[in-house]
């Protein structure tokens, strides 16, 4: 992770595929991997009252390892990390970006309530 491969969450856009879909196939995609558990975390704006572009952020669980490689197109690299890890990069402004940080975050929260 540098200031030009900045770390970030998977994600997907595809109009006509459902929500649940969406999460699964680009999970497998991007991470090469199949979720046993999925459970929606979040719905923001990435910017409230300058668009309407609304994200739903998906935690996933109990990864399971595809034998399929991730679109070399489209991920650089992947890597899975334990909280504990994810909140000391969080704390050391380590993952710059907002449409990581915001989910990141609130999990973070619900975890410390």
């Amino acid at each position: 992770m540098s200031a030009e491969h900045p770390w970030s969450l998977t994600a997907s856009e595809r109009i006509l595929e459902s929500q649940w879909f969406s999460v699964l196939r680009a999970v497998a995609e991007d991470a090469g991997h199949r979720i046993q558990r999925l459970e929606h975390l979040a719905g923001f704006y990435a910017s409230y009252g300058c668009g309407n572009q609304r994200y739903e952020v998906f935690l996933a669980e109990d990864p399971q390892p595809l034998d399929v490689a991730p679109d070399p197109n489209e991920v650089m690299e992947t890597r899975w990390f334990a909280r504990e890890d994810v909140l000391g990069m969080l704390l050391r402004d380590e993952i710059p970006d907002a449409l990581s940080l915001a989910p990141l975050m609130k999990l973070c929260l619900r975890d410390a309530a």
